[in-house]
């Protein structure tokens, strides 16, 4: 939407999606459970989805990464896998960054070329085992 802070170019860049997904949902007490947002500001996985305008674009890699990351196959939405006991928000994250590492393999693969003003990949905020040692 005009003037929301979301120009029309991140709309159609995955990554850009994704980084802002990371970024609502990085940080001590931004994530929730059982609700998309909550009055204090928090946000569930579907939640800041929303709020990035990303759900239909990232819906199925998170999906892939969720399978990827926790090796089960039984969550069939985002909510699913937000809302089980067992997940935490590193749990998330990690989620979070693995799909982002497959969107980058993706468009590698495919040749797309993103603006070169859009965010880059920062190694250092992902978890250790997601990110390749230099060398």
């Amino acid at each position: 939407m005009p003037f929301d802070g979301n120009d029309g170019e991140n709309r159609s860049n995955p990554l850009a999606m994704i980084d802002r997904v990371i970024a609502l949902l990085s940080g001590e007490g931004r994530w929730c459970q059982q609700r998309l947002h909550t009055r204090d500001g928090r946000l569930c996985l579907q939640g800041a989805l929303t709020k990035a305008g990303a759900t239909a674009t990232l819906k199925q890699p998170i999906l892939q990464a969720i399978r990827e990351v926790t090796g089960r196959d039984d969550f069939v939405r985002v909510e699913m896998f937000n809302d089980q006991p067992l997940t935490t928000q590193k749990l998330v994250i990690d989620v979070l960054y693995r799909a982002r590492r497959n969107i980058a393999a993706t468009l590698a693969v495919t040749g797309t070329r993103l603006s070169p003003t859009e965010p880059t990949y920062r190694p250092a905020e992902a978890p250790s085992y997601l990110v390749s040692p230099v060398a």
